[in-house]
């Protein structure tokens, strides 16, 4: 384990205990995937009971999550998530950039925010939701006025009133077997050596947990990350060729 590890397990732990001591609810800020699984572990461990922990991001399928400590059941109320959804549009919608992930993000790193205190970002045509925790929500709408050369104007909104519907592009190749390190090569398009390099810096995940086991086999909707290449959601093979590889289908997250 090493020392981040150690302290993102700590700051879990006092918030664990400080919520469950004094009866109130406690949030973190928005959780990587890594940060996720290692709360996993402490819930599977017992060291955190699993009915006191909510996860929520805001947008449906959010793989950015803030986590609640705190229980409806115990406390006898209810305290919502410290969450709010802006929407990010051209000025002109015409004229607007089909801009990508890393524009919006680079648009709010230059504000000055911490990564943190984002959560997801989903983008459909030329208008973008992004989930933030509320304390950041008025700055980044009196902020944010570009993105790359388009001139916006942010909104707050929810989910329930302008949906941002995940959407997919689906790709499909040819691998030698299911074996998750041969389906990362295909799809970050490096060897297998170099692919062996991500598992073993823990940059690998399946179903939100760190996957260190690079033999592994995926199964029909396995929800996979590479971190730095995007998510996955993996179909599994529709057929097999004359030479016995497999063909399969993958879902990447747009």
């Amino acid at each position: 384990m090493d020392n981040q590890e150690k302290v993102i397990r700590k700051h879990f732990l006092d918030l664990y205990r400080k919520s469950w001591q004094s009866s109130i609810y406690s949030f973190t800020d928005f959780l990587s995937l890594a940060d996720i699984s290692v709360l996993t572990e402490l819930i599977q461990s017992g060291e955190i009971l699993d009915s006191f922990v909510t996860l929520d991001g805001g947008l449906c399928g959010a793989e950015r999550q803030v986590a609640r400590f705190g229980s409806p059941e115990e406390f006898g109320w209810e305290e919502e998530f410290p969450i709010k959804i802006i929407k990010v549009s051209p000025l002109l919608h015409k004229f607007g950039e089909n801009l990508f992930h890393r524009d919006y993000l680079g648009a709010l790193m230059n504000l000055g925010i911490e990564r943190s205190t984002i959560g997801d970002i989903r983008i459909r045509d030329k208008d973008a939701w992004i989930a933030v925790m509320d304390h950041m929500a008025d700055y980044i709408m009196d902020n944010l006025d570009q993105v790359r050369h388009t001139h916006v104007k942010c909104s707050e909104t929810t989910e329930e009133e302008e949906t941002a519907e995940v959407q997919f592009e689906e790709l499909s190749f040819t691998v030698s077997s299911a074996r998750i390190d041969a389906v990362v090569s295909k799809l970050v398009n490096e060897s297998r050596g170099k692919v062996l390099d991500r598992f073993r810096e823990k940059k690998i995940f399946v179903n939100g947990r760190v996957q260190e086991n690079n033999s592994a086999v995926l199964k029909n909707g396995d929800v996979l990350s590479v971190r730095g290449f995007g998510k996955y959601i993996y179909d599994g093979a529709d057929h097999t060729t004359k030479k016995g590889n497999f063909h399969v289908v993958v879902r990447r997250y747009i």
